[in-house]
């Protein structure tokens, strides 16, 4: 029917700006369409943008209370403390494993035994001292969770030399107490390790 409307009209040029007419609304109709859509797709992206600014907002807004701003000199002092701590603290447990090594000597004789140990309990004895006194001479420099770590440290080397001091060779503690005591160590080495990791990440120096 519009092509026979356009046809009789089209006799008198008017179908030629029907047309054009027609094709102009029509643009217009989905010019709008589309606008609304875009808009409507722009608005999710603002929004979600909005929510992705706000998310890491918060994140930085909680990095920053958790850091912790000292000055130049107190970082490095802070710093070689750390790096004193871990080599006694390394001392210490290399002195521990290397008396209580997995595979030991058969002795002869118990006089035999004791000679052999008495050296290893001396170098346990000895890193002991070297790492409580570190722990103890540096404790106003380093954070609180730092010297928990040292302190469980400290605590099972004193269980060690509770041993030891009352009996000869290996001390009085069993095969399986010893192996739970490795264990134990191994974990605390690696507790000490990571707290003071995370003290040195949180530290903001200030020039």
């Amino acid at each position: 029917m519009i092509t026979e409307l356009l046809e009789n009209l089209n006799h008198s040029g008017i179908a030629y700006a029907i047309v054009c007419a027609l094709s102009a609304w029509l643009g217009k109709v989905w010019a709008a369409r589309i606008g609304r859509s875009e808009n409507s797709k722009l608005q999710e992206q603002i929004t979600k943008l909005k929510d992705d600014l706000g998310r890491a907002q918060k994140i930085l807004s909680g990095e920053v209370q958790k850091s912790v701003h000292v000055h130049k000199v107190q970082f490095e002092k802070e710093f070689l403390v750390y790096q004193d701590l871990m080599k006694q603290a390394n001392r210490l447990r290399r002195a521990f494993f290397t008396l209580h090594r997995n595979l030991q000597p058969i002795f002869d004789n118990k006089k035999e035994a004791d000679t052999h140990f008495k050296p290893l309990r001396k170098d346990f004895a000895a890193a002991f001292e070297v790492a409580r006194d570190t722990v103890e001479e540096n404790r106003p420099f380093y954070a609180e969770e730092v010297f928990a770590q040292c302190d469980r440290l400290i605590e099972m080397a004193v269980t060690e030399l509770g041993s030891l001091s009352v009996a000869d060779g290996l001390g009085i503690l069993t095969f399986n107490e010893i192996d739970k005591m490795k264990k134990e160590l191994t974990q605390v080495h690696k507790d000490l390790t990571d707290s003071i990791r995370h003290r040195l990440d949180t530290l903001v120096i200030i020039e």
